[in-house]
C-alpha cells in the first residue's frame, strides 16, 4: 500500500512538473507571440504614417514657401511704394527749387552762360533757340550772340531752361530743366533699382 501511495506520489509529482513546464513553455510562447504581433503593428503603423508623414511635411513646406513668397512680395510693394513717394516728393522739392531759381537775378546769368557755352561746344551757326514763355525777357540778350537766328516760346517748357535747335544740322540739344530733372530721376531709379533675390532673402 505504501509502495502504491509512494507510486501515485511520484507520478502526481511529474505531472505536476510536466504541466508546470508546459504551462511556462504556453506562456514563453504567448509572450513572444505578442512581442511579435506588438511589433509587426507598430513597423504596420510607421509604415503606414510614414507616407503620410512626407505628404504633411511637403504640404507644410509648399505652405511656407508661399507665405514667404507672399510677405517678400508684401516687403518688396511696401518698399517700392515708399521709393516711389519719396521720389516724388524729392522731385517736387526740386521744382519748387528750380521755379525759385529761375525768379532770382543769377537765373538771368546762368542762362546766357549756358546758352554760350552750348554755341561754343557745338560751333554751331543760324540756330534757334527755344524758351518757355516767361524767359522771353532775355530775348534781346540771347539775340546778340553770334550763331542765333532766332528765339522763340517752347510751351511744352514750364520749368525753365532752353533748347538749342539747328535745324540745317538736324540738332537738337535740349537743357530744359524738366529734361535735366528727368534724367536725375531716371537715374536714381537705376541706381537704387530694386531686385528681390538680392534685397530681400
Amino acid at each position: 500500500m505504501s509502495y502504491s501511495k509512494q507510486k501515485l506520489e511520484n507520478f502526481r509529482s511529474s505531472v505536476l512538473e510536466d504541466i508546470k513546464i508546459k504551462t511556462e513553455n504556453i506562456k514563453h510562447e504567448v509572450y513572444n507571440y505578442e512581442k511579435r504581433e506588438l511589433d509587426n503593428a507598430k513597423q504596420q503603423a510607421l509604415d503606414e504614417i510614414f507616407p503620410y508623414m512626407q505628404r504633411k511635411i511637403k504640404t507644410l513646406k509648399e505652405k511656407y514657401k508661399h507665405k514667404l513668397t507672399q510677405k517678400k512680395f508684401e516687403a518688396k510693394k511696401y518698399i517700392l511704394t515708399f521709393r516711389n513717394g519719396l521720389v516724388k516728393n524729392i522731385i517736387k522739392s526740386c521744382e519748387e527749387n528750380v521755379l525759385n531759381f529761375t525768379k532770382s537775378e543769377k537765373y538771368k546769368e546762368y542762362m546766357l552762360n549756358k546758352i554760350k557755352e552750348v554755341l561754343c561746344s557745338q560751333n554751331c551757326i543760324g540756330v534757334e533757340i527755344k524758351l518757355k514763355s516767361e524767359d522771353l525777357a532775355f530775348k534781346e540778350d540771347i539775340l546778340k550772340m553770334e550763331g542765333i537766328k532766332e528765339v522763340s516760346v517752347d510751351f511744352y517748357n514750364t520749368l525753365g531752361g532752353f533748347k538749342l535747335v539747328d535745324s540745317k544740322n538736324r540738332i537738337e540739344i535740349d537743357e530744359t530743366f524738366e529734361t535735366l530733372l528727368y534724367y536725375e530721376v531716371k537715374n536714381f531709379y537705376r541706381n537704387y533699382e530694386l531686385k528681390l533675390e538680392n534685397n530681400l532673402k
